[in-house]
């Protein structure tokens, strides 16, 4: 999708002389656009060229505002790595709680009684079966979230080199951005 962010008819060329009506003209796109990673990118950069005129600082800041973006992005999924982290840790806190169960149950008092020790190994089994299904459970869970988790990072990661290397290109392909006047 081609966005008409930079029209030609407003200047075959962005230089000091015509980078404050490219300027305007983005702030003139709708917010959804306006605010996008990409937009934001470049109207950052010419607003700084439209100040000090110097492309060297320009491109040190898209730089930097890449690596700003992209540790917004890894920073944006800290809950739910801990989350993820979380779960199987619950399902062994399930664990203990269904042994302590288990053994809790033993009513070793009537050993020599075989139906005391049907009915101990009973309570037992009981405890075993919650311990394991914790276990399980915590086990699948974590699984089954990490799976959507991972293609999230994935797609999150390959927009934001997408991002930087359009970044890149629109500024040293596409037009003969930031050149001096």
């Amino acid at each position: 999708m081609l966005l008409d962010i930079l029209p030609v008819r407003l200047s075959a060329e962005i230089n000091s002389e015509t980078v404050c009506t490219v300027i305007e003209h983005i702030y003139k796109l709708t917010n959804r656009l306006r605010d996008s990673l990409m937009v934001n990118r470049i109207r950052k950069g010419l607003e700084l060229f439209e100040k000090r005129n110097n492309n060297s600082e320009v491109s040190s800041l898209l730089l930097a505002q890449s690596d700003i973006d992209a540790n917004r992005a890894s920073g944006s999924h800290s809950l739910l790595k801990v989350f993820l982290w979380a779960i199987p840790i619950l399902g062994f806190i399930g664990t203990v709680q269904g042994f302590s169960i288990a053994v809790g149950n033993l009513d070793m008092v009537n050993a020599a009684d075989p139906e005391a020790i049907k009915g101990a190994i009973g309570k037992l089994t009981g405890g075993l079966g919650i311990a394991f299904d914790t276990t399980l459970l915590g086990i699948v869970l974590s699984m089954i979230m990490s799976f959507p988790m991972a293609a999230m990072q994935k797609q999150e990661e390959e927009t934001l080199t997408l991002k930087k290397l359009g970044s890149e290109k629109i500024i040293i392909q596409k037009r003969r951005f930031f050149t001096r006047s």
